[in-house]
């Protein structure tokens, strides 16, 4: 029999046919050889359920549907059943375990014995103090809210009287002072200063009142273009800021030469002109007695100083309490004399 071209091809198609299944069969038993050779997973760990009831029933619903499962499901490998098997049998042993606990039971009791119970305040009191005792442990037995107060070993006095016994004698000891070596306050009495300068025979001296007539030194006018009189200044000083909070009187006062002198000299020089201190000389406490007696003193020292180029209105202010009224150069009738010596401010005597 003579094959036609059409016999051929289907000879053909069927032969690839086989083969193909073959191949499938082959692979297929390759692949459940595979999976026989896997090894199986360990077993999982317990879990642990907190409503034992709901978990019981989703538990055994799962349990049911599993065994369902593996029971319709011919294919499933044999590792894979094992596995199942043993975790279902864990669901099992874990819901018994909580079954015998009966904790959601035990947790209700004790939420309302909590809520019930009249003595919670001492329980939170003696957390309170397990806590502090636990903090003076851990602090070498000072707690950190109480620290060890350190005493003064100076005892206070506490007089007689606020003890309720009767007060000691009280003894004058200035009696007792030598009096040819020193002066007792009880022998010290204010004279009026010229009535003490007479009396020592010391007539040369300037009256003054108390108060400075003058303004500032002219040549400072012309050289730094002051103003010229107290009104001025006045007019001027309306326009200027007060001191800023924080800032020193000295800081302030250097700002004021054109619109307060007075305040400027008391604690500054003419720029350009540098500050003495220590002793004064013969030029210049005759330079302050000339002014002294022109227009007078006692107040307003730094208009005053302006005649002093070298010194500051507080340098001349205590010049005049220290020398010139100590040594007689000066009567002021706002100070008396002691029998010490010394000028004593008694303030406007009428």
């Amino acid at each position: 029999m003579v094959k036609t071209r059409r016999h051929l091809q289907l000879e053909r198609v069927s032969s690839s046919d086989s083969n193909q299944t073959k191949e499938s069969t082959q692979t297929a038993d390759r692949r459940t050889q595979h999976i026989s050779t896997i090894t199986p997973l360990p077993p999982p760990l317990p879990c642990v359920v907190v409503n034992s009831s709901s978990s019981s029933s989703s538990s055994c619903t799962s349990a049911s549907d599993s065994s369902k499962l593996s029971s319709t499901s011919p294919a499933t490998p044999r590792s894979e059943l094992s596995y199942e098997q043993r975790r279902l049998e864990n669901i099992r042993r874990n819901q018994a375990m909580l079954a015998s606990l009966q904790l959601p039971s035990a947790k209700a009791c004790l939420r309302q014995s909590h809520v019930d119970s009249p003595d919670s305040s001492a329980i939170a009191q003696a957390t309170q103090r397990y806590r502090r005792k636990l903090n003076r442990s851990s602090s070498g037995g000072v707690s950190k809210g109480r620290r060890k107060k350190t005493t003064n070993s100076v005892v206070s006095r506490v007089s007689r009287r606020v003890r309720g016994q009767t007060p000691d004698s009280v003894v004058d000891h200035r009696s007792s002072v030598d009096t040819s070596s020193k002066v007792t306050l009880r022998e010290i009495v204010l004279v009026d200063a010229e009535a003490y300068w007479r009396e020592r025979n010391h007539r040369d001296y300037i009256l003054v009142s108390g108060k400075y007539t003058g303004w500032v030194n002219p040549d400072l006018i012309k050289q730094f273009g002051l103003p010229s009189s107290a009104l001025e200044c006045k007019q001027r000083a309306k326009a200027a800021a007060g001191q800023r909070k924080g800032e020193s009187a000295r800081e302030w006062s250097a700002t004021q030469m054109h619109k307060n002198p007075n305040c400027y000299f008391y604690r500054h020089n003419a720029p350009g002109y540098e500050q003495w201190t220590g002793d004064w000389t013969d030029e210049e406490k005759d330079i302050f007695l000339r002014v002294a007696r022109e227009y007078g003193c006692g107040d307003k020292w730094g208009l005053f100083s302006s005649y002093l180029p070298h010194r500051f209105g507080y340098q001349c202010s205590n010049f005049y309490r220290a020398v010139a009224l100590k040594e007689g150069h000066i009567v002021d009738p706002h100070y008396m004399m002691s029998t010490t010596g010394d000028p004593v401010f008694v303030g406007a005597r009428k």
